[in-house]
């Protein structure tokens, strides 16, 4: 809804402004009479509010969805590098042990 002030609101509901303003401010009860127009007057307004709030849950439930496939990626990405660590460490391991035995008569792997 545009920010309207209470004159604004009164001249949309045939009211007068001060009528309008005791009923929004709880001095005077709010009757079917009072809805009906309100709801006559905004109608377009409300329902266009209503269908971005729709759209914008949409959009939080898919971005909600998105995040849980990254994190589960996420999660996937930190177990494959702690993998190839583990691989890596076993290469230096393997290649400094090697690198020992070249004085010790073992054939040369490394040139």
């Amino acid at each position: 809804m545009l920010p309207y002030n209470d004159t604004e609101i009164g001249k949309k509901l045939n009211v007068d402004k001060s009528n309008f303003s005791k009923s929004v401010n709880g001095r005077t009860k709010i009757t079917w009479v009072f809805l009906r127009k309100f709801y006559s007057a905004f109608d377009s307004e409300l329902e266009a509010i209503q269908r971005e709030e729709a759209g914008s849950a949409q959009k939080a439930v898919e971005l909600e969805t998105e995040m849980e496939a990254m994190k589960w990626r996420i999660h996937e990405l930190q177990k494959e590098w702690q993998r190839t660590r583990k691989r890596l460490s076993e290469v230096e391991s393997t290649v400094r042990a090697l690198v020992g035995k070249k004085g010790k008569g073992t054939a040369t792997i490394l040139k």
